[in-house]
């Protein structure tokens, strides 16, 4: 729960200190079109969580498994909001207009802070295991998480 506190707190000070750049891509029209990950992937499962604000638990959380030599990508052009060094992994928040999307559990990273990223742009590697990789997805719209799941390309 401590890795989940952290990535909300940073999601808010990524959102509340960073500027909407000139070539940002609002994803509200790219709901369900969503690719964050190269490779097959093999398995699209939703994390439950408990919210403050509901009496059961929330999806908002998505963790994305895909072949050994997958890679993090950007959905959409916008600008690296934070990169995270958290005690387990890294992570990524990239902004896209008014929302921020997630891109944690990753290995290695391979943009910085305030640079901009072009739809497909390799962000990072994900943790590797000897079958697969993983990462988890998350996609906040201002200070408020939504159900990722939702917003990937899953047909």
């Amino acid at each position: 729960m401590k890795h989940l506190t952290s990535l909300f707190t940073l999601a808010l000070v990524a959102f509340t200190f960073t500027t909407i750049g000139q070539g940002d891509t609002d994803l509200i029209e790219l709901k369900g079109q969503l690719i964050p990950m190269t490779g097959n992937w093999t398995s699209v499962v939703q994390s439950p969580e408990k919210d403050t604000n509901s009496p059961t638990d929330v999806e908002f959380r998505v963790r994305i498994n895909s072949d050994s030599d997958a890679k993090a990508i950007a959905v959409a052009d916008g600008s690296v909001s934070a990169v995270v060094n958290t005690p387990k992994a890294l992570a990524v928040i990239v902004r896209h207009g008014e929302f921020l999307v997630t891109y944690s559990q990753l290995e290695s990273v391979s943009v910085k802070m305030g640079e901009s990223v072009q739809k497909g742009k390799p962000l990072g590697i994900p943790t590797r295991t000897v079958a697969h990789s993983f990462m988890d997805f998350e996609v906040w719209q201002g200070s408020n998480r939504t159900i990722a799941k939702e917003w990937l390309a899953l047909e």
